[in-house]
C-alpha cells in the first residue's frame, strides 16, 4: 500500500512550505509521494544536515530554498533535478559543490552567501544582494564548476590509470613468480632424474635385482679364488726378493775379501 503524505493538504499549486518546522532530517517518506508534483520547496530555517540521494526523484522541482540550515554538502544526485532554476543555500556550512552540479543547465539564480566556501568557489560566487547579482553568481559558479568537473574527471582517469598500471604490474609479478616456481620444479625434477641415473650407473639399477642376487654366490666364490691366487703370488715374490737380497749380500762380502787380498 502506497504511503500517504501528511503534507498532501499543504501542497498548494505545486508549492510546499516547510520552513521553520524544526526538521532535523529530510522527510523523505512524506515527500517522495509528492515528488512529481512539487515545483517549489521551501525548507529554510530548519536543522537539516544533509539531503538524501532521493532528491533526484523530484523531477518537477524548479525552486529550492535551503537557507538557514546546517548543510555541509549537497549530494551529487541533486544534479538530476534538471528543472531547478533557483537555488538558495544561504547560511549553511557548505565548502564545495558536487562534481556534477554543472548539469543544472537551467540554474540562473544561486545564493551562496554565509557559507565557508573554498577560496576559488567564493571568488566565483561573489555577492548576492540583488536578483542581478544572484544571476551573475549562478553564471560564474557554473563556469567554475565546469572547469572543476573536468579536473575531477582528469584526476579520476589518472587515478584509474594508475590503479590499472599497479594491477597489471602485480599481475605480471604473479605470473613471473608462477613461471619461476615452475622453472624451480623443473630443475628439481631434472636433478632428481640425474641423481637416479648416477646411482644406477654406480650401484646398478634396481631392475633385475633378483638376477644380481642369484649371481652373488658365484661372484663371492670367484672373488675368494682370486684373493688366494693373489696371496700365493705375493708369497712367491717375497721369497724371490729374499733370495736376491741374500745373493747380493754374499757378493758384496766376496768382493771385499778379494780386495783385501
Amino acid at each position: 500500500m502506497a504511503h500517504k503524505s501528511k503534507y498532501y493538504k499543504e501542497l498548494d499549486d505545486g508549492v510546499l512550505d516547510l520552513s521553520m518546522q524544526n526538521l532535523k532530517v529530510f522527510p523523505t517518506a512524506d515527500l517522495l509521494p509528492l515528488a512529481n508534483r512539487i515545483r517549489r520547496l521551501d525548507l529554510s530555517r530548519n536543522y537539516l544536515t544533509s539531503l538524501p540521494a532521493e532528491i533526484s526523484q523530484f523531477s518537477k522541482l524548479s525552486e529550492l530554498d535551503l537557507s538557514g540550515n546546517a548543510l555541509c554538502e549537497l549530494p551529487n544526485q541533486i544534479s538530476k533535478c534538471s528543472p531547478i532554476s533557483k537555488l538558495i543555500l544561504e547560511g549553511n556550512a557548505i565548502t564545495n559543490l558536487p562534481e556534477d552540479f554543472v548539469e543544472l543547465k537551467r540554474l540562473f539564480h544561486l545564493d551562496l552567501r554565509g557559507n565557508p566556501l573554498s577560496p576559488h568557489l567564493q571568488d566565483a560566487a561573489g555577492d548576492c544582494q540583488s536578483r542581478r547579482e544572484c544571476e551573475l553568481a549562478a553564471a560564474r559558479v557554473m563556469k567554475f564548476q565546469a572547469v572543476y568537473q573536468l579536473k575531477c574527471i582528469k584526476v579520476r582517469k589518472e587515478s584509474e590509470a594508475k590503479k590499472r598500471k599497479e594491477e597489471n604490474r602485480a599481475k605480471r609479478a604473479a605470473q613471473e613468480a608462477k613461471l619461476a616456481e615452475k622453472e624451480r620444479r623443473r630443475k628439481a625434477w631434472e636433478q632428481e632424474q640425474l641423481r637416479k641415473k648416477l646411482e644406477a650407473d654406480i650401484f646398478g639399477s634396481n631392475d633385475g635385482e633378483l638376477e644380481d642376487n642369484a649371481a652373488t654366490d658365484d661372484e663371492c666364490e670367484s672373488a675368494a679364488t682370486i684373493e688366494i691366487d693373489l696371496e700365493q703370488n705375493r708369497t712367491r715374490s717375497m721369497k724371490k726378493m729374499f733370495i736376491l737380497a741374500l745373493l747380493i749380500a754374499l757378493l758384496a762380502v766376496y768382493f771385499k775379501f778379494v780386495q783385501a787380498q
